[in-house]
């Protein structure tokens, strides 16, 4: 489905997820048989019709309107293309394993020791979609904006502790802010975890793919984008060099997701707009 601002709206229940990906339209690449699905070839012989009218309309409109029509066909024929690769039976994939069920159905938490098991639950989730090619690319956030995530027994939420927590003068930073923030990184290392126990061949389902987290902010108390943390796990199959530490200061946090999507051609030559606008990656990243 296509929305206006180019945004699919974020999905906040495991459960909901699970249906969408491995509920009855789910197809199992390792299955003995294959039937097509019924919805899914009406969908594709209603596309052939539009499609077979064509001409015909072609020659009862002016240029301008061709160009548009055109634009349409072609956006029309990536479709038509992904729901021919539906109605194909999939390749074997060995380390497919379709996950057991969950019951989270998305209600509202607000301790983020709960965030963190409802994470892991996701994290599940896209590991298994991913190493049965159900999607190509997942995004995933712990919290929304501003967030209410508060400790047991603390009635202060993180996002308030980044506003009115001090900084400790011997340790030069927020104690309590960093809580915080050692939690989701524990979070970030089991996700890597479980992509690297799956098994694509003589490598892991981690070695094939690039992990890219941060956080949303660089200083906590000022909200500053100076100095964003950014970490990328896994090399995208040799795509990019790991094991390294770039320090770049006064540049755009956009240059870190141009060279990203030029490890893994995506067909840009620059990304950004105003200020963040970049025609370069990262030099000494790409492999």
């Amino acid at each position: 489905m296509a929305f206006a601002s180019g945004k699919v709206p974020a999905e906040v229940s495991p459960l909901a997820l699970y249906k969408r990906i491995f509920g009855p339209e789910f197809s199992d690449p390792n299955a003995a048989t294959f039937v097509p699905d019924t919805e899914t070839m009406v969908r594709r012989g209603v596309l052939s019709g539009v499609a077979n009218e064509r001409a015909g309309l072609e020659k009862r409109i002016g240029a301008v309107d061709r160009q548009k029509l055109d634009y349409y066909f072609t956006a029309l024929r990536s479709l038509e293309q992904k729901l021919d690769i539906q109605l194909q039976k999939p390749a074997p994939l060995p380390a497919c394993t379709k996950p057991a069920e969950n019951k989270d159905d998305g209600h509202a938490l607000f301790l983020a020791t709960e965030a963190m098991a409802r994470h892991d639950l996701f994290c599940e989730l896209m590991t298994h979609a991913l190493a049965c090619d159900q999607t190509r690319v997942a995004n995933l956030n712990i919290s929304q904006g501003m967030t209410p995530l508060r400790r047991e027994d603390d009635p202060t939420g993180h996002h308030s502790y980044t506003h009115e927590e001090p900084v400790d003068p011997k340790l030069g930073y927020q104690v309590k802010c960093s809580w915080f923030q050692q939690l989701y990184f524990q979070g970030l290392y089991r996700f890597a975890s479980m992509l690297d126990a799956v098994k694509e061949g003589d490598r892991s389902l981690l070695d094939h793919m690039i992990l890219f987290a941060y956080t949303e902010h660089g200083a906590p108390r000022l909200h500053s984008v100076r100095n964003y943390p950014f970490i990328t796990i896994g090399d995208g199959n040799g795509r990019i060099k790991t094991g390294m530490h770039f320090s770049t200061p006064g540049d755009t946090a956009a240059r870190v997701t141009f060279t990203l999507q030029q490890a893994m051609g995506v067909p840009v030559s620059s990304w950004g707009t105003g200020s963040n606008h970049v025609e370069s990656p990262i030099s000494g990243v790409l492999a």
